[in-house]
């Protein structure tokens, strides 16, 4: 039997089974009627009885003029062609559309696929329901609302072929120690340098200030408090659950990307942490009424926040200092780490720091502008690498691709050294013209120049090294930059900065070294470092 007699077959078993009044076969599953029931997790993780029609719903439908056969998830059209020429298979009825990549910078595949209904999406002339928000596809508002997205009318990226634009790994190391003010060093304020490495991890603020102080010709990172302190900067969980300094004007788009992810609504992050997505709903509510025009400790807040007996199982998670409950309302715009008061957390919202504060646009609005800044600090890049960086990769791949697409003739692939990945194509040009650097940095813990790519991309850190750099708890290791690679990394031990080079490395040249260290102490305001190779 081929696949279109049995989708005739399918057709002619529903019209019988409508006109028959039957419930329990194609034409129950199939017919018009209420939505199903969502299946909800109670607090222990079980999941409720599953349930195909409301309770009030009879049993049976009126029998009438047939409805128009939808097609249904389960199958697909035999008379659509698949690229390859050949009849489609219909998939198996929960099969995942895609599967995550095993590597962020593996490459993207040749020829980018045709496009296809996206899951979910009502049919041709029929309106759909409501989506949660953050779904993502087509665009959600912040209250869960569909927003029509029109059809992508842009010339889609160029396919792989002869005219990728052909680098080395040099040149492309070159052009991100460039773009990224590190080689060279640049006149930049602190809020421009933030802003260029699309935001700057903050949980260690000596880190932060060494961040944008190596990127400075004249390190002033004074910069950073006058930044949050006019609202100008903001500091908010932000790329893959951490800490960052974000621009304010430009932290909306990422929060938006972030939150599509829609991370608390996964069962593993359920059982983990003991919230449903009701719960943390009823959290960002709750903080958004308790923050209104204040600034509150972590433990002032907590203890508004349990007066309220809906939340007194979740004690231990709120006052934990990793914040996992209160992450997704940062990702929300609901919250925000105020200027402190000496070493406490201090909570407000972002729209009582931020002058003009807008909320978050829509995911797909958003992701133009987050991609062509990361493509121009951390490019070229493919989508899993960009996910990684943004939130571990969380993000469902059809919808990651899509963004990607829809930036159309905008980006253009770039070969180097084999690899395939994008770039914003006026950027090209300087890539191409680029010659490979020379010079020898010492960039901090927590550097974006590590972040941006990950600690995975062998371009950078050979992968026998990355336990050096990549270290437990999340820390990431001071390290050496020689011509844009990790070849050792560094710590300050008293007046000394000591560098442990990987086995095998070129030592760097010793006077470049000491400028190095004459600049890190310019940036943490000591009188001077030596240099001591360990």
């Amino acid at each position: 039997m081929t696949l279109r007699e049995f989708y005739s077959e399918l057709v002619e078993q529903y019209r019988v089974e409508r006109n028959e009044g039957r419930a329990d076969g194609l034409y129950g599953l199939l017919r018009p009627g209420p939505a199903p029931v969502a299946r909800h997790r109670n607090r222990s993780g079980v999941p409720a009885p599953r349930s195909f029609r409301s309770p009030r719903e009879p049993p049976c439908c009126p029998v009438g003029p047939a409805p128009r056969l939808i097609e249904p998830r389960r199958l697909l059209r035999p008379d659509r062609p698949t690229p390859s020429g050949r009849a489609r298979r219909a998939p198996a009825s929960h099969a995942r559309a895609d599967t995550a990549a095993e590597s962020p910078s593996a490459a993207p595949p040749a020829t980018a696929p045709p496009p296809s209904p996206r899951r979910g999406s009502p049919p041709e002339g029929r309106t759909g329901r409501a989506r949660p928000a953050g779904h993502g596809s087509p665009g959600v508002s912040e209250r869960g609302c569909r927003v029509s997205r029109p059809q992508n009318t842009r010339t889609p990226i160029p396919s792989k072929g002869d005219d990728d634009v052909k680098v080395t790994r040099d040149q492309v190391l070159a052009w991100r120690l460039r773009r990224q003010f590190v080689d060279p060093r640049g006149d930049a304020a602190a809020a421009e340098v933030i802003g260029r490495l699309c935001g700057v991890q903050a949980q260690v603020a000596s880190a932060a200030e060494t961040a944008v102080g190596a990127r400075q010709r004249t390190p002033a990172t004074a910069g950073i408090g006058r930044g949050l302190a006019d609202g100008s900067l903001l500091r908010i969980w932000a790329m893959r659950g951490t800490l960052h300094l974000l621009r304010s004007a430009e932290a909306p788009a990422y929060l938006s990307l972030i939150a599509a992810a829609r991370t608390w609504t996964k069962p593993v992050w359920q059982r983990h942490f003991g919230a449903t997505p009701q719960d943390v709903a009823a959290l960002a509510d709750a903080v958004t009424e308790i923050l209104d025009g204040r600034a509150l400790t972590r433990e002032e807040l907590v203890a508004e926040l349990l007066a309220d007996r809906r939340f007194h199982g979740m004690a231990e998670q709120l006052r934990s200092g990793w914040g996992a409950l209160l992450k997704p309302l940062a990702w929300q715009g609901v919250l925000c780490h105020a200027p402190g008061q000496g070493s406490r957390t201090v909570f407000a919202r972002p729209a009582d720091l931020v002058p003009h504060w807008r909320g978050l646009p829509e995911p797909d609005a958003a992701a133009p502008v987050v991609i062509a800044a990361y493509l121009g600090a951390h490019g070229p890049a493919t989508p899993e690498a960009f996910d990684a960086w943004l939130t571990r990769n969380s993000l469902r791949k059809t919808l990651l691709r899509r963004w990607f697409e829809d930036m159309g003739e905008h980006l253009t692939r770039v070969e180097a050294d084999g690899r395939s990945a994008y770039l914003l194509a006026e950027h090209a040009d300087e890539l191409a013209d680029g010659t490979p650097s020379r010079s020898v940095r010492l960039l901090g813990a927590f550097d974006q120049y590590v972040l941006g790519p990950g600690t995975k991309d062998t371009w950078i850190l050979p992968a026998e090294h990355r336990s050096r750099v990549s270290r437990r708890a999340g820390w990431i290791s001071p390290v050496v930059v020689v011509g844009g690679r990790i070849r050792g990394v560094w710590e300050l031990a008293d007046d000394e900065v000591v560098v442990s080079l990987f086995p095998g490395a070129e030592p760097p040249p010793e006077e470049e070294l000491a400028a190095e260290a004459a600049h890190l102490a310019r940036i943490s305001g000591r009188d001077g470092l030596r240099v001591r190779t360990a």
